[in-house]
């Protein structure tokens, strides 16, 4: 396996490519290394202190605030389960805003963690039934009298088929079906499916007929081939960066269908795929503010802190904060004149409080030839697949205070 491509699955399947994981991958295959990933067991972290419900405004800031520091602490060190968390909370899109409880928000992300590599009809049964969805999608709001469309709408729009494969109809029949689940407020916001207000007469849903229930409904969108192919579509996509190319998601949307929506099959199948080798030659994918910000934090030691908040929401990505029901933007979409700015003005900041990490580089450099020298800060800054121009650029500029914010701020650090 060529550097480039070690480099290329690293960035996409977790965050960022130091130089150890690249050999590593190198040495054992793609494969190898994609099984270990999917096989890894889940890291038993002590999560935050939260609370279901709200202790007023500051104590739910302040939670929040906790929590997000929390994961991407748990991000920062986790491999491609993490990452597939974070695609999940951003398919299953749900916001602080309304939801306003950091505990309800900790339960669905444990959640999406815990099944993130299990079969997407089972995560979707939860997730539809899971108090925080619920609460944002009003679907806690359902009563015979009052169906509400807007939860099975997003449900259909979003989470399964997308626009196109369902009527007006069936949307109705299906609100109908999700009727009777709600809240159950003194049991600390608990799912419950109350029989008592669910209408049971009989509906009509694509072709299925009968007493449905809300759990028949998702079932069978589950199962449905134009699910399949929305969920691969966007998981290409998160991964990639990029628009999925059509032959791709029917191949892995046949995946997914043949072996009942198993997402580790799937994940496996996208990153050992032609299409995803041939990605790896463009390169064009740009990295989502929370990859950027971990892999920039890993090459020079900083963790996370409180103030990183604030750079992630102005860079365009702040956890547990999504834009709008249907989640963040992808690839070209992270970039606008406001973000860009704020990319640079975030990396330029960093770069000058990275003294201890300057040193350690002008040591390791000391001496070298310009190209040889170059070479060893591209690699510190896990770059090894640098492209010819910003190596002539680091070897023009090594002895310059300024080097590190140009490796930095290069276009190679900004892409996959």
């Amino acid at each position: 396996m060529e550097v480039r491509q070690a480099c290329w699955l690293l960035r996409c399947a977790g965050f960022g490519a130091a130089p150890p994981e690249v050999r590593r991958v190198r040495r054992i295959g793609a494969a190898a290394w994609l099984d270990e990933q999917l096989r890894a067991p889940l890291a038993n972290d002590p999560p935050p202190l939260v609370t279901r419900l709200p202790p007023g405004q500051i104590g739910v800031l302040l939670q929040l605030g906790g929590l997000i520091g929390w994961w991407m602490d748990r991000l920062a060190r986790g491999g491609l389960r993490e990452k597939l968390t974070l695609f999940w909370h951003g398919y299953f899109t749900t916001s602080a805003d309304p939801v306003f409880s950091a505990g309800l928000l900790l339960c669905q992300n444990q959640l999406l963690r815990e099944n993130a590599l299990g079969h997407f009809e089972e995560l979707l049964l939860r997730v539809s039934q899971d108090p925080a969805m619920l609460i944002y999608l009003d679907g806690f709001r359902n009563h015979p009298e009052h169906p509400n469309e807007n939860f099975a709408r997003e449900v259909m729009e979003l989470f399964t088929t997308g626009p196109g494969h369902y009527s007006e109809g069936d949307l109705r029949q299906a609100a109908r079906a999700f009727t009777g689940w709600e809240l159950a407020w003194l049991q600390g916001g608990q799912f419950r499916n109350n029989l008592a207000r669910h209408d049971a007469s009989s509906k009509r849903f694509m072709e299925l007929r009968g007493q449905l229930d809300g759990e028949q409904i998702l079932r069978r969108l589950a199962r449905d081939p134009a699910t399949a192919a929305h969920v691969c579509g966007r998981l290409w996509e998160f991964f990639c960066g990029q628009a999925a190319p059509a032959a791709e998601v029917q191949r892995l949307a046949g995946v997914f269908l043949r072996h009942h929506g198993s997402m580790a099959v799937v994940v496996k199948s996208l990153f050992l795929g032609e299409a995803f080798q041939e990605a790896a030659a463009r390169r064009q994918a740009i990295k989502s503010p929370i990859e950027l910000s971990l892999e920039v934090n890993k090459i020079l030691g900083f963790g996370y802190g409180l103030g990183e908040a604030k750079d992630l929401q102005s860079m365009g990505q702040l956890p547990f904060f999504p834009p709008s029901v249907a989640g963040w933007r992808q690839g070209n979409g992270w970039l606008d004149t406001s973000t860009l700015q704020s990319r640079l003005r975030w990396i330029q900041r960093k770069a000058s409080k990275a003294r201890v990490w300057a040193e350690r580089g002008r040591e390791m450099v000391a001496g070298c030839r310009p190209e040889q020298a170059a070479e060893r800060l591209l690699q510190l800054c896990h770059q090894q697949d640098a492209g010819p121009a910003l190596r002539r650029a680091v070897a023009q500029n090594i002895g310059q205070s300024e080097v590190l914010q140009l490796v930095l701020a290069s276009p190679e650090v900004q892409l996959k």
